[in-house]
């Protein structure tokens, strides 16, 4: 049971204060915890607020921004700032999580990977994953951020990090966050014009993973690179 310091029971008081169900009055008790440790029954209806929002899916915080998150959620900047403190602290162990994975050797590989930065996301984020002649993954490089639909993707800033990882290949990755595992025809174009353009210096395009939180589709495995 959740005490505070004057050994009340926060959970107790949450379920008195809130008709939800016990699972769901204790994310509010952790989040009230978290924006004020010293009094969280201060913090209560503002953390009744933020999780009413996203639906109790602790997840879609990763989609604001500190500013955003103090706007939308109408909340004092000193919970914003903490909330995205929180945010960056989970985002932190879930790339923890697959440290172990250090060469990128099949597109599931390069999904779970990139689980912790595409996740959940409702706009289009580009990376690109540099690695070297054995697939060790060098670096994890954010290229773009987009809209609902798309997203641009400058080749020379692609092109450019590789040369400075020193790296030999590159595995594009972005998200569509319709869930839709299918390439549109800018994904086409641009790959390929970034296949070629690989042949020239030396680095090449390796796949193109379009990441959605269903699945994925890889351009190397679909046959879709040459």
């Amino acid at each position: 049971m959740m005490l505070d310091e004057r050994g009340e029971s926060l959970v107790g008081y949450a379920n008195a204060a809130s008709p939800y169900h016990e699972s769901k009055s204790e994310d509010l008790v952790l989040l009230a915890k978290w924006l004020e440790p010293n009094n969280p029954t201060i913090a209560f209806s503002v953390a009744e607020l933020i999780l009413s929002k996203i639906n109790f899916d602790w997840s879609k915080l990763s989609d604001f921004t500190e500013f955003e998150m103090s706007i939308i959620f109408k909340i004092p900047t000193v919970y914003a700032r903490r909330l995205s403190v929180l945010k960056e602290i989970t985002h932190r162990i879930q790339r923890e999580k697959t440290s172990h994975i250090t060469h990128l050797h099949s597109p599931s590989c390069v999904y779970e990977i990139m689980k912790p930065y595409l996740s959940k996301l409702t706009h289009e984020e580009f990376y690109a994953l540099y690695v070297d002649n054995a697939k060790k993954l060098l670096a994890i490089s954010l290229i773009s951020k987009g809209g609902l639909t798309a997203t641009l993707a400058d080749g020379r800033i692609i092109f450019n990090k590789a040369l400075l990882f020193q790296a030999t290949g590159i595995i594009l990755c972005h998200n569509h966050p319709s869930g839709i595992k299918k390439e549109s025809k800018a994904d086409a174009i641009l790959t390929k014009n970034l296949y070629e353009f690989g042949k020239f210096i030396d680095v090449s395009i390796l796949d193109h993973v379009i990441f959605t939180d269903n699945g994925y589709l890889s351009f190397q495995v679909e046959g879709l690179l040459s």
